[in-house]
């Protein structure tokens, strides 16, 4: 290699060191970090309205507070949140009710059933013949969050009391048969919410 072409070679390499030093001072790496809120949080909120609307013990706010305190100690983002709520009960023989809980990020829990009534029957309890009626009813929860959008899940009904006759019928559909001398009748969904059939 001749004496010029020495040259260009050395020129060229002390230029691409002085872009790179020059670069590495200009911009200088600042990485910021997100606070991610995922399906965890979305999914525990949604926990946590499912338990206050079957605990009836406590408040929201008393429960979220909890959440709150025990995502601190796991080291979880969790979103401090605003949220209504609203239980609506329309009675008669053909009715509907809901539970519902909607949080200020978009996150939500509903309950809804609704009932028809279809007719009386006779049924033989403990050695008596007794007036039934009987009852359809579809049940569901909602459970919506940005991360998945809205997920209908058919919990099962059971009867603490052990008269009403429950038969499900598939996607969230039920027959239900109790006495016809109660105006109202209370089921149990297997989280604990009162499913309530009130003419």
């Amino acid at each position: 290699m001749n004496h010029r072409g020495q040259i260009l070679l050395l020129a060229i390499i002390i230029l691409a060191f002085t872009l790179l030093y020059s670069a590495s001072h200009f911009s200088r790496p600042n990485p910021r970090f997100l606070r991610y809120t995922g399906e965890l949080q979305s999914a525990e909120l949604i926990h946590t309205a499912r338990l206050y609307w079957s605990s009836k013990k406590y408040s929201l706010s008393y429960l979220l507070s909890i959440l709150y305190m025990l995502s601190n100690e796991s080291k979880v983002s969790m979103p401090i949140v605003s949220y209504e709520n609203n239980y609506t009960l329309v009675s008669g023989r053909k009715g509907c009710a809901w539970y519902y809980t909607v949080y200020n990020n978009s996150v939500s829990f509903r309950a809804y059933w609704m009932w028809e009534f279809r007719g009386f029957y006779l049924k033989d309890l403990y050695g008596e013949k007794l007036l039934y009626k009987g009852y359809i009813l579809v049940y569901y929860h909602n459970y919506t969050a940005p991360q998945w959008g809205s997920i209908i899940i058919y919990p099962l009904l059971e009867d603490n009391a052990r008269i009403a006759d429950i038969a499900y019928l598939g996607n969230g559909k039920w027959s239900i048969g109790f006495p016809a001398r109660y105006t109202e009748y209370k089921l149990i969904d297997e989280y604990g919410l009162e499913v309530v059939i009130k003419e």
